[in-house]
């Protein structure tokens, strides 16, 4: 049956098996030519495929392009101009050719799986461009999407661009697509039929928890299956259900709010070894498929008829990860806060420490994601400390347990951060060349830093050495393992360690200041609020202090000096000086 909605200027879509020229090697015949009159942009149409009196398929223009509407779950009524997004299916003709399910072209799926008037699952397939020579690319993607906040909210779909920008923002940092409270997604940079295992992907998954329940996120993790091109030409891609990295990250200070939607602070890498069998946990979801006769209006539909998927789950995803004898673990501390990305603090990589990095050498912040100055980056490479961290009284920081190496890139005035996608908290603008350098090293193996090395000007020379076991300095720390204590327990620490931090600076910073030992800059540092901040200058506060008295004392004094500013007593050390002298 076929008719017309009142007030439109309406042509009946009839039905036709067409062949649709795709450009692409994959195209077949199937019913996916668009009846819609390129000069009436007024124009709706409506299709009865089952004779029950309502349309199974309407088709209009919006937003100057041909959309169509596929009602698989057959509730769309006669006066609707868009059926809901509980059951139903939008296909955009992206590439204006005049055909759905081609080149460019975006399939998007909604569930209600429970019944409750809330979608639970969005499903959005993007194909490549007619001038791709294959499938993978930037620009194309299939992202599935859930909402365990039951607000239904998920890609954040573009009604005006009649697509998803992944890395749209509102405001300073208010992501566009569901990164936001507890949520969920798969992704991989691949149409869904060239997939060979539709029930899996590469980001698989990506989940967000907040756990205080403020709508911003606290916590991220990332996993992924490496991608495995099943022939030359890339043309489909295959995932063997065994996870290979893994990314957890933390907001330590809880931070974020409105207008600073994201503000994560702490990134652990968990990667190689024998990976994580993810293929255990399978999750159905009703009324994804499409239904039998509305397989003719895709090109590809076997996508589509995929109900299941593989992924950790919120409930068991600490617990399934924690065990895992992985090859190698790094940490990047945000040190200089001043990253808003939505899913982690990038990750500085073993590399060289100076820009320029010279020819043939890779740069600790090579990835173009990355702080290019500000972060701290440590590197356990055999994975001998197993994820775990220690607090280090001599710079207040946590730092990774069996890390052979670090490197901190200070910007003190957090003037640099120049990474891909930026926001409008975070400088566009990316370091030219490297200033204070600080190198961490564990000298004799046992799992933690024994030489802190800092060159405060950047120029590869090295100004101040602190060496631990030279000094007869315990390097070993109390440990903690980040897995287990889950960001309630790593908050209450990070607080923790900086109230006690905090107060040693000031009170070192007064003393100083007595003496002539602190300047007018570095005075500034003692009007520190808010955690993060305090954290920051705490530590500024005693290399201010400790480069003052270098310069000053004779080097006889130097030794004493160094132990107490690595046992974090340099006040009680002033105080003895002063009496001494």
């Amino acid at each position: 049956m076929f008719f017309a909605r009142p007030g439109f200027q309406d042509r009946l879509i009839i039905p036709a098996l067409v062949l649709v020229p795709l450009l692409l090697p994959w195209a077949i015949a199937q019913e996916v030519r668009s009846e819609l009159d390129e000069k009436d942009k007024e124009q709706c149409l409506y299709r009865d495929l089952d004779g029950d009196g309502d349309p199974d398929l309407i088709e209009r223009w919006w937003s100057g392009k041909r959309i169509r509407w596929i009602d698989e779950n057959d509730d769309a009524t006669a006066s609707d101009r868009m059926p809901d997004m509980l059951g139903d299916c939008l296909q955009v003709d992206g590439g204006g050719d005049g055909h759905y399910d081609g080149p460019s072209d975006i399939t998007v799926k909604w569930s209600d799986c429970d019944g409750d008037g809330i979608p639970d699952i969005e499903l959005y397939n993007e194909n490549p461009s007619a001038a791709q020579k294959g499938p993978f690319s930037g620009s194309s993607h299939f992202f599935v999407s859930l909402d365990p906040d039951g607000g239904g909210r998920f890609s954040g779909f573009d009604w005006q661009k009649l697509k998803v920008g992944f890395t749209d923002f509102q405001g300073n940092v208010n992501w566009t697509p569901n990164y936001h409270g507890n949520a969920l997604f798969l992704k991989e940079h691949m149409p869904a039929w060239a997939i060979r295992e539709p029930e899996r992907s590469w980001e698989n998954p990506f989940l967000f928890w907040d756990p205080d329940g403020d709508g911003c996120s606290e916590i991220s993790m990332r996993v992924t299956d490496t991608r495995r091109f099943t022939d030359d030409a890339q043309s489909t891609v295959s995932f063997d259900g065994v996870a290979d990295e893994v990314w957890v990250s933390w907001d330590v200070d809880n931070d974020a709010a409105r207008d600073q939607e994201k503000d994560y602070d702490l990134t652990l890498y968990l990667g190689g070894g024998e990976g994580l069998d993810y293929k255990k946990h399978a999750q159905e979801f009703k009324g994804v498929e499409v239904p039998a006769w509305g397989e003719r209006f895709f090109v590809r539909p076997e996508w589509r008829k995929n109900r299941t998927f593989q992924y950790l789950p919120h409930d068991s995803a600490f617990e399934s990860v924690a065990p895992v004898k992985w090859e190698k673990a790094y940490l990047t501390f945000d040190e200089d806060d001043d990253c808003h990305r939505w899913e982690r603090v990038e990750l500085y990589y073993p590399g060289e420490a100076y820009l320029p990095a010279g020819e043939g050498k890779r740069h600790v912040t090579w990835h173009p994601q990355a702080d290019s100055l500000g972060d701290r980056g440590e590197w356990d490479e055999d994975f001998s400390g197993g994820g775990k961290i220690y607090l280090a009284p001599w710079d207040g920081r946590w730092h990774l347990l069996g890390a052979e190496s670090g490197v901190w890139l200070d910007d003190p005035g957090r003037r640099y951060w120049g990474a891909a996608h930026p926001n409008r908290l975070s400088s566009r603008e990316r370091a030219p060349a490297v200033g204070h350098v600080v190198l961490y090293k564990d000298a004799d193996g046992n799992g933690f830093f024994d030489l802190i090395q800092h060159d405060f000007d950047g120029d590869r020379t090295i100004d101040l050495e602190l060496d631990l076991k030279g000094l007869g300095v315990d390097d070993r720390c109390r440990v903690i393992d980040p897995l287990e204590v889950g960001w309630e327990g790593l908050g209450k620490e990070f607080i923790a360690m900086n109230q006690e931090s905090w107060k040693k600076a000031a009170e070192l910073g007064r003393m100083a200041f007595r003496a002539g030992w602190l300047d007018a800059d570095e005075m500034r540092l003692m009007n520190a609020t808010g955690i993060h901040e305090k954290y920051e200058n705490a530590q500024r506060i005693r290399l201010g202090v400790i480069k003052s008295l270098m310069k000053d004392l004779p080097k006889e004094e130097w030794k004493e000096l160094q132990k107490a500013y690595l046992r974090n007593d340099l006040a009680g050390w002033m105080e003895g000086w002063a009496k001494r002298r």
